[in-house]
């Protein structure tokens, strides 16, 4: 799903504060663990399948942001769309949606709507590829779509849009500028009996395909699912909508990004998702032995200006990370 540029941090606890449940923040944790996996790209696969009115909330009419752009376009392409699959489930839950879809991942869709991202110096620091299909649970029209955090270049992106541009019954008019593609999902018909095959052949190629054929992507996101409400309990949910200032939303999410480590036995690490939590205590990014107060740790926080992150740095400190990541 397109992600709003201004977020800076991995798990910006503030944006979490603003009328969001605890199922909806749990579903941010596991996809957020997925995606910022420091792992192959073909593992950072992250499935979601999201109630299409619930996505609409996201849609911001007449915005001149790229990634509003898009996610208006993804809407009304889902609204007039057929669904492809009609699932009917005890409990109407993303979890049992995706465990449901996992029957279906090689059936053909008809349609699909893509999302190419390009990275950017300073804004975006990885592409990013979402794949948008339409499917029916318990009569409700639901989002369920793969995005994939890679390494293209913007003019690869460029190019996987202009090898898609075929399939696109609109003749989509695929421009060689990183905002204007953000801006512009295309919508597909997909040919053949083979969902798997189609992807293989025309996005990313046949490795980054083989888990999902599999299903292994969806078994991972939901076992990030039950991870993420196991650390997500109420307490902690009070904890999140209590901490009001920077430094008491540092510490909060420095503690859930350490849990969600341990419990996943993976790695996590700053990429296109953003600035770890735990990266502040890290390195030059951190708060000094004799202690930093939450107007000062403010004041500190700045843009590297070379890797695209932002960090906490006393004077005369520079960023670890502008020469590795």
């Amino acid at each position: 799903m397109p992600q709003n540029k201004e977020r800076q941090y991995a798990i910006e606890l503030s944006n979490w504060q603003k009328d969001k449940t605890l199922n909806q923040i749990t579903a941010d944790l596991a996809s957020f663990s997925i995606e910022a996996g420091k792992t192959s790209p073909e593992k950072r696969i992250n499935p979601v399948a999201v109630n299409l009115e619930s996505f609409g909330s996201l849609v911001k009419k007449n915005s001149l942001d790229p990634e509003d752009q898009a996610t208006e376009t993804i809407y009304n392409w889902a609204q007039i769309t057929r669904p492809s699959v009609h699932l009917w489930l005890n409990e109407l839950s993303e979890e049992n949606v995706l465990v449901s879809m996992k029957d279906f991942v090689d059936v053909n869709p008809g349609y699909l709507c893509v999302w190419i991202s390009p990275p950017l110096s300073g804004r975006y620091q990885e592409s990013r590829i979402a794949v948008y299909q339409v499917i029916e649970a318990n009569s409700q029209k639901f989002l369920f779509f793969r995005n994939i955090c890679g390494s293209l270049s913007p003019e690869e992106c460029y190019n996987l849009a202009l090898g898609l541009k075929k399939f696109s019954p609109n003749e989509n008019l695929i421009v060689n500028d990183s905002e204007l593609l953000r801006s512009s999902p295309l919508s597909l018909s997909v040919p053949g009996n083979s969902f798997i095959s189609f992807l293989s052949e025309n996005i990313l190629g046949a490795s980054s395909w083989e888990g999902v054929k599999k299903g292994k992507d969806i078994d991972e996101k939901v076992n990030a699912l039950k991870v993420a409400s196991g650390i997500l309990d109420e307490s902690t949910y009070a904890a999140i909508n209590r901490a009001i200032t920077l430094e008491e939303q540092i510490l909060i999410g420095r503690s859930i990004e350490i849990r969600l480590q341990e419990r996943l036995g993976k790695v996590l690490s700053t990429s296109s998702c953003g600035t770890l939590y735990s990266s502040i205590f890290q390195g030059h990014f951190l708060f000094s032995a004799r202690g930093v107060s939450s107007s000062e740790l403010s004041t500190r926080r700045k843009h590297c200006g070379k890797c695209g992150k932002y960090g906490y740095f006393l004077d005369g400190e520079t960023c670890p990370y502008s020469s590795k990541d």
